[in-house]
């Protein structure tokens, strides 16, 4: 009987002890403005039916992915080739993700680099997490330059990495030779490909809150510099559901854009290259995939 007695005082103890472990911790907020969510969590999975041709669409490369079925719901030159300009920085940010603590502060060496900015200078130091920011909402190629030169094995080292990632997310055909995305005969990706890193992306919680900014401020370690920009992905505020992914063009690869939605619970990536309307023509394929889709 004492025996008895102790067991269920043992097995109370255990279940108490369970749920004290268990129990969520406090939530954290956010000072940027941002339409990241949780992602959802389909109660089935029904593979979806398109009962309508596709719209009229101008963009060299598309790939649409029903994520919850693993369907392509769409696709034209997929596996082709393209210049992925600034949608590179999906890679930069996913390692950068990996390879520093966003809080470490680094300083921003000197180079010198063309195109879109968020204005740092030599000297100025900032947090990784700051550069994070800067790269994915402002699209800026002093950011991933910064993210890339400041690792311990050098800006060469950190390109190795991009595509060694690459492969292991079965990016077969797609080659990095930089981190910003600025035209380099050598610097390709396909649709299908830029795809699957976008899966990867908002995969990840940091950079799906990062990546679901509207507008952000970032400072300067000694706070005498702040950085504002809003994002370049029009999409996030205009576009129910839209919650990423990433911009990017160049005079050689045009328009594109990479586009996480999800409506009624059904998650749907949309990757758009060669674009001559990348904002517009999303918004034709997913009101298209939401109102001629059957789940």
């Amino acid at each position: 009987m004492k025996l008895l007695h102790l067991s269920i005082v043992l097995f109370a103890f255990s279940v108490l002890l369970l749920f004290v472990t268990q129990k969520d911790p406090s939530p954290t907020t956010s000072p940027y403005t941002s339409n990241a969510q949780e992602l959802p969590t389909p109660t089935e999975t029904v593979k979806p039916t398109l009962y309508a041709e596709a719209p009229n669409i101008t963009a060299h490369g598309i790939y649409v992915f029903d994520i919850a079925s693993n369907v392509v719901l769409y696709q034209k030159n997929s596996d082709e080739r393209v210049a992925p300009a600034s949608t590179t920085k999906m890679m930069t940010a996913l390692v950068a993700s990996e390879v520093y603590d966003p809080d470490l502060v680094v300083t921003v060496p000197a180079f010198k680099i063309e195109g879109q900015k968020m204005g740092v200078f030599a000297g100025e130091n900032l947090s990784i997490e700051s550069l994070l920011y800067g790269t994915l909402v402002d699209s800026a190629n002093d950011a991933a330059e910064v993210l890339a030169r400041v690792y311990p094995g050098g800006r060469d080292a950190f390109i190795l990495y991009m595509n060694t990632k690459a492969k292991a997310l079965h990016m077969d055909n797609t080659t990095f030779r930089n981190p910003t995305g600025l035209d380099d005969f050598e610097h390709l990706s396909t649709a299908h490909d830029m795809t699957l890193l976008g899966e990867e992306i908002m995969g990840n919680p940091h950079l799906r809150q990062i990546v679901g900014t509207t507008s952000a401020s970032v400072s300067s370690v000694s706070g005498k510099t702040v950085h504002y920009f809003k994002a370049t992905n029009e999409l996030l505020s205009t576009v129910p559901g839209v919650q990423g992914i990433k911009t990017g063009w160049t005079e050689v690869a045009h328009e594109n854009l990479v586009t996480y939605i999800t409506r009624d619970n059904h998650p749907v990536i949309i990757a758009l290259y060669g674009s001559d309307d990348r904002f517009g023509e999303t918004k034709k394929l997913i009101d298209w995939i939401y109102s001629k889709t059957q789940w």
